[in-house]
């Protein structure tokens, strides 16, 4: 048998970089086709889905879930799930013609694998051209090819086109916690009883997605909340430190994956350094100012003041603000942006921005959540930690982290486990390991692993498929009131939109003095009436009240104001009354529930944010809604036509 000897000089050198220069040109050009397949597939067919799915909505008003909505939306997601297997195929597209590291050898296995040419003709059809001219240049030219491989020195070039275990668990929350899809097409914030309880990672409560509250905004309203609900907060976040530890910033939380994700970029990076250490102590000052000091000093004065929510939150803004504000239900919205919500979203620009060139920037310098998590990191039962005995003080774990650790598994360590690929003695072990250690390594269990695996998998999948159906059916309801909740006195249900009668109800009055047993029915005054929903936790609110105040003094004999504060945190109402307008004109009610189907709030047609405020005219009839703040000038107006 003859065997050739493809590294003979007898091959002539030009036709071999000729044939090189050819085949490396078509891979490149192959390469931006999927560059831009990947960045234009996701957005078509994500506005696809939205758009067809508010269709639905606007047509069918009783239920999104139907035989029509439920074929569409698969459709959409197989399409989706297509465009993500066409960024996934475009990432080893890239890593084989990268030109930093050119791995010869593995891009002609490619190009002559029918596996990718179905790849190609299934996600990117463009590509198949460029691809089908490299597997006939190879086909054409084999000798020459073999020759260049062999002549290529062997390189240690792997690549997974598969998302990593941590990355497909950072997907997994972010859905998980952001749940409430119906939320994105309604504009409407969620505010049923899940939302008592806090997620684990920096999540905003006005996320339209929200399932949950978030723990920094918690925190800061439990200062007005008396001790139960204090003792109630501080207990979920050491529960969950006491747990996981900053495990959670690395594996849960969703702006840090936001981080991780827009770091993937390609851009020259700034590395750790001393400097970055000594700022990574900042997010303690923020978490001691921003989180306890300011908000305690106000909860003693007035009300407590979400100082880190308010002037600082990335999340907020991006989630809670550019949620909302992105569906136009809520165009109303923008009236009431200002130089505050201006700095919010440069301060937000500015840090995803950073984290494309420094490693999770907002984690590292300004989280006070990471803060707070940090001091349980030692001693979490979940997270990283080191076997002395193994480790030979190499330091190359802490050199590899992109944190500013010290050591792995101190306050810095978000436990990515990153640092384990590269000990050489195996030091580095998840937490509780040795309590499945012949689990894991015997192979008479191996069955016995893929069915727990499998198992697992299915009971992520379905909580998450239950999750998502719970809140789609439970703000999918109409917004309509129920004659046997209590505290409803409704004989003929009207409506909560301007031109219609408005939904009466008998609200309890609150003066200074607390809950009195006299009531109050918007719909049945006789007077013009204002109704204004707030909340002594809500700054706007309590910033716009003295002019509901001037208004209720100056038309006292033509006009109601009955300002109706919120369930959550009514216990603070008659204070604040008694503090701040002990002798106001203002009628002071109290809603009577906190859900979206009960509360007079959401009967009326509010959306999940405050304040909010109906103007009727004597006969009950709806005049005006305001879904924003309003000034004295506004009202007065608004007012003064009713009267004229």
């Amino acid at each position: 048998m003859e065997i050739k000897d493809y590294t003979s000089p007898e091959l002539d050198m030009s036709l071999r970089e000729n044939a090189k220069s050819e085949f490396i040109k078509n891979l490149k050009a192959e390469r931006l086709t999927w560059r831009i397949a990947s960045i234009l597939l996701p957005l078509i067919y994500t506005v696809f889905l939205i758009t067809g799915l508010s269709y639905f909505a606007k047509n069918d008003s009783t239920s999104l879930i139907t035989g029509k909505t439920v074929v569409f939306t698969l459709i959409g997601l197989l399409l989706l799930a297509l465009s993500l297997f066409n960024i996934i195929y475009c990432s080893k597209v890239n890593a084989y013609t990268a030109s930093a590291a050119y791995d010869m050898r593995h891009s002609v296995r490619r190009s002559r694998s029918s596996i990718s040419k179905a790849a190609c003709a299934v996600f990117n059809p463009i590509s198949l051209l460029f691809f089908c001219k490299n597997k006939r240049l190879v086909k054409e030219k084999a000798e020459i090819f073999d020759s260049i491989i062999a002549s290529e020195k062997e390189t240690a070039f792997s690549y997974s086109p598969f998302p990593t275990k941590k990355k497909l668990m950072q997907l997994y929350f972010a859905l998980l916690i952001n749940s409430n899809l119906n939320g994105y097409f309604s504009g409407i914030i969620h505010k049923g009883d899940s939302k008592k309880y806090c997620v684990p990672g920096l999540n905003c409560y006005s996320c339209p997605g929200a399932a949950g509250a978030c723990p920094i905004g918690s925190l800061q309203g439990a200062f007005k909340g008396g001790k139960s609900t204090i003792f109630y907060v501080f207990g979920i976040l050491a529960l969950y430190g006491v747990l996981f530890g900053r495990m959670i910033c690395g594996w849960v939380c969703p702006f840090g994956f936001l981080q991780d994700l827009t770091y993937k970029l390609k851009t020259p990076k700034v590395k750790k350094s001393p400097v970055t250490r000594i700022l990574s102590g900042l997010k303690y000052v923020i978490l001691i100012f921003f989180v306890f000091i300011v908000p305690i000093a106000y909860a003693f004065r007035t009300t407590p003041l979400p100082t880190f929510c308010k002037y600082i939150c990335p999340a907020g803004t991006l989630e809670g603000g550019i949620g909302l504000l992105s569906n136009k239900v809520n165009s109303s919205f923008f009236e009431m942006l200002g130089p505050l919500f201006t700095w919010k979203f440069v301060l937000m620009v500015s840090i995803i921005l950073s984290s494309i060139f420094i490693y999770r920037v907002f984690c590292r310098f300004l989280c006070p959540l990471g803060a707070l998590y940090s001091i349980f990191n030692r001693f979490s039962l979940f997270g990283v930690k080191v076997d002395e005995s193994k480790c030979i003080n190499c330091s190359l774990c802490t050199n590899h982290c992109k944190m500013d650790v010290r050591k792995v598994g101190d306050r810095e360590c978000i436990s990515c486990g990153d640092c384990k690929s590269v000990c050489p003695v195996d030091a580095i072990q998840w937490k509780g390991t040795k309590l499945f250690d012949r689990f894991k390594k015997d192979e008479k269990y191996k069955t016995v692993r893929n069915v727990t695996r499998g198992i697992s998998l299915a009971v992520l999948l379905l909580f998450l498929f239950g999750a998502i159906v719970f809140f789609w059916k439970e703000n999918d309801k109409p917004h309509i009131p129920n004659p046997d909740t209590p505290g409803v006195s409704i004989t003929v249900p009207e409506g909560n939109t301007q031109g219609t009668l408005c939904y009466g109800s008998d609200l309890s009055i609150v003066t200074k003095d607390g809950e009195s047993t006299e009531s109050v029915d918007p719909q049945k005054t006789g007077k013009i009436t204002v109704i204004n929903f707030w909340g002594t936790w809500c700054t706007p609110c309590v910033g716009e009240l003295p002019y509901f105040d001037r208004i209720a003094a100056e038309y006292k004999d033509s006009v109601s104001v009955i300002a109706v504060h919120s369930y959550m945190l009514w216990e603070s109402e008659a204070e604040y009354i008694k503090e701040n307008y002990p002798d106001s004109n203002i009628i002071f009610a109290r809603d009577f529930a906190p859900d979206n189907e009960n509360s007079y709030y959401s009967i009326l047609g509010g959306t999940g944010t405050y304040p909010y405020t109906l103007i009727l005219d004597s006969d009950g009839i709806i005049r005006k809604v305001i879904y924003s703040s309003v000034t004295y000038e506004d009202l007065k107006d608004e007012v003064e036509k009713l009267i004229g």
